[in-house]
């Protein structure tokens, strides 16, 4: 009979597929051995800001390329979707909104994530700073949209009022 291998950590819960056998690996519940040795304080603290700059880097670059295309084709290339049509419903005005402010929001917190690539305290207390308007923003457009998008509901639209 073969051994379990090595790499496979030990299961806490006690929970097996009912297959009688092990299909898959199970899940490793101690972060890679973290969890059991180390908290979280104790990490390096410049290799865990590195993850998160990272992970912001693909937020801003993801968000960013997302809500400005979705923009563009939107309001100016597609000939159902334009300027004067944002304008005619309450779910419209949400739509404009949301896309308008997310595009313009992520690429300013963008510009000063790039620019945090100079290693400086100041470009990083400029990041951090943009971070921080950019949570109250997003907070605030969310809010804003789900409250016009539910009034959107009960609204007239002119679809049926002309």
């Amino acid at each position: 009979m073969a051994e379990e291998a090595s790499w496979i950590p030990a299961n806490p819960i006690g929970i097996d597929l009912p297959f009688g056998h092990e299909m898959f690996p199970e899940v490793d519940w101690g972060m890679g051995g973290m969890k059991d040795t180390l908290s979280l304080k104790e990490q390096e603290p410049i290799e865990v800001g590195l993850y998160a700059w990272v992970v912001y880097g693909v937020l801003i670059v993801v968000h960013w390329s997302y809500y400005s295309d979705r923009f563009y084709y939107e309001y100016t290339m597609s000939k159902y979707g334009s300027f004067h049509l944002a304008f005619r419903t309450w779910y419209g005005i949400a739509t404009y909104f949301r896309d308008l402010t997310k595009a313009f929001s992520w690429g300013i917190v963008g510009f000063f994530w790039a620019l945090s690539l100079i290693p400086s305290a100041f470009t990083f207390m400029w990041f951090a700073r943009a971070v921080t308007y950019l949570l109250m923003l997003e907070t605030s457009v969310v809010f804003v949209e789900v409250l016009t998008k539910f009034f959107a509901n009960f609204a007239g639209n002119d679809q049926w009022e002309t």
